[in-house]
Order: structure tokens, then sequence, then C-alpha cells
């Protein structure tokens, strides 16, 4: 698909389809919209095998995005490969969302959904609590600030739980300098607001696959 529209200036070709990422220096900036569209775009040329990237000349020289997709496998192709990389194989995760921003929370579990793993959503501490109390996730993906307990708090309270002892909490903030009071608090990993999904996709797998070769 190709445009003659405002361009996307080359800092940001990569920038754009990362989540909730808006930009005044390109088409990913929309007043009122949220960054997603072109991060979930992108998830489901891959989950079919194939790739989405965008192109342009700079600003001003319009914008062409190339999807490209592979040829279906033979029937009888193995669905993982002997060299594939072991994250490959890992199951589906059960991932608690926890920001009390509806809409963010409810495009991060939406994009771990397109990757087949389960989501629950949570916009308060306190729902977070509920749920976890007849539910046992993989991942705990939380904002910092929440409205009536604040995320190093929740942690501290979830990591308190015996069926938690397995599960990876990371934190997911607008604030890059909360890093070192998340590790403390009992977060692994930190990450700044836009979240680059398939990174994180990425660190929570290999982070699972992990945990499952562990005695």
């Amino acid at each position: 698909m190709q445009d003659s529209g405002i361009g996307i200036a080359a800092a940001d070709l990569e920038e754009i389809f990362e989540l909730f990422r808006q930009t005044e220096r390109s088409l990913a900036h929309s007043p009122g919209g949220m960054g997603l569209g072109l991060t979930l775009a992108r998830k489901l040329a891959e989950l079919h095998g194939g790739a989405l990237v965008a192109h342009s000349e700079g600003l001003g020289c319009g914008s062409e995005f190339t999807l490209t997709l592979r040829r279906v496998a033979p029937a009888s192709a193995s669905a993982v490969g002997e060299g594939e990389d072991a994250v490959t194989a890992v199951p589906p995760m059960s991932i608690l969302v926890v920001d009390d921003n509806r809409d963010t929370a409810d495009a991060i579990a939406l994009y771990f959904e397109l990757s087949g793993h389960e989501t629950r959503v949570a916009y308060r501490a306190a729902e977070a609590l509920s749920i976890v109390a007849n539910w046992t996730p993989d991942i705990v993906l939380s904002d910092i600030g929440l409205p009536d307990m604040d995320g190093y708090e929740l942690v501290r309270a979830l990591r308190k739980l015996e069926r938690l002892q397995a599960t990876t909490f990371v934190a997911i903030t607008g604030c890059a300098d909360d890093r070192a009071a998340a590790v403390e608090a009992g977060y692994v990993a930190h990450m700044p607001k836009p979240a680059d999904a398939g990174r994180l996709e990425q660190f929570l797998m290999k982070r699972r696959a992990s945990n499952r070769r562990s005695p």
C-alpha cells in the first residue's frame, strides 16, 4: 500500500509499530487514537508467517507499507523444526494485566490474546487481588500508578501468596525512573511506556522457557 501523505521520519520507521506509540512526526499520530493499529497489523502478519514493514523517503514524501506472507507449508511439515529456538515451543501463558487506563489494559490483553495466550484484566489493585484468589497467572504485567494501591504495594502483596511463587512480575510504567524501585519491590523487569510489545513478548517467553528448564 502506498500513499502521498505526510510521510514518516526515518527515526520513526520502526517506532510506529510499538504499542501505543504516537508521534507528531509521522502518520502514527492520530488525535484521539491509541497508537495500536499498526502494532496489531504487524502482529497479525507475523502470526501468518509474514511481515509488515514501512518505507518512506521522509516527511512530506508519502509512505509505503509492504505486507509479505509465506506460502502454506505442506500438511506433512513439522510444526516445530529441530533447529528452531526452544522459545517457540513454550506453551501459551496466562497473563494478568493491571492498569487503571482501561484502553491501555484492554489493548495489551488483546495483543497477547492474538498470540494465543490467556489474559485477564484488572483496572485496580483490588481487582487484581480478587482475580488471583481463584486463578494463578504465569505473568503479571502491572502499571505502577494505580488509584487504590500503587504497583509497589501490589507486587509485595502478590509475592506473599504461595501460589504465585512461580509467577513473573513485570512493571510497565510511564516513568523511566521507577526501575530501581520496581526491582526492589519485587518486579523482575521494568518496561517504560510506550511498551515494545514484541520485545516484551519475547522476554516473557524466554523467561518462561528458562523456568520450565529449571529443576
